[in-house]
């Protein structure tokens, strides 16, 4: 992506066009252009890296809030209220997703016997690899299906969150 050149008298004319300047005035829309002229030059280097990341394959491999940061640096530097509005919404979105996704990782993650307490209660069991249902509930329930030798292939996750699947719900009826 490359940025229209635009130098200084270029925009120091248009704003000839606009309003009468003194000499006094025309000196500071000089030192307002510069500083424009530069702020352009930033934008455009900096949308080149992202271009030649996202060209070589760099963007995919961001960590959310890295991805995240550049939204909203976009949405702080672009001058379009929609753009800046529509950035800064995709944003928001990204950071609600990466919210859940950690709440879904924390589910499928397992782990080993050794890793259980009493603050975890009822989970599901499962021997590794996994050939059957699971079984819900704890080691200390006076059911436990699995020997001392099954310890080893022992696993458990963690149950969904019931509530928020009834919230869901709700909210979709």
């Amino acid at each position: 992506m490359t940025m229209p050149e635009t130098t200084q008298s270029d925009l120091v004319a248009r704003l000839r066009t606009t309003r009468l300047l003194s000499q006094r005035n025309q000196m500071e829309l000089q030192c307002e252009a510069a500083a424009e002229i530069e702020r352009l030059r930033k934008a455009a280097d900096r949308l080149q890296k992202i271009e030649s990341q996202t060209d070589g394959g760099g963007l995919d491999k961001w960590p959310t809030e890295t991805f995240v940061g550049q939204l909203r640096m976009q949405a702080r530097d672009n001058l379009d209220p929609e753009y800046s509005h529509f950035m800064t919404a995709t944003a928001n979105r990204m950071e609600s997703l990466r919210a859940h996704c950690g709440v879904i990782d924390r589910l499928h993650v397992p782990r080993t016997l050794d890793q259980w307490s009493d603050d975890d209660g009822d989970v599901l069991w499962h021997l590794m690899p996994i050939c059957q249902p699971p079984w819900v509930g704890t080691p200390q329930d006076t059911e436990w299906p699995f020997a001392e030798e099954d310890e080893a292939r022992l696993w458990w996750t963690r149950l969904p969150d019931c509530n928020e699947i009834h919230k869901r719900w709700k909210e979709g009826s």
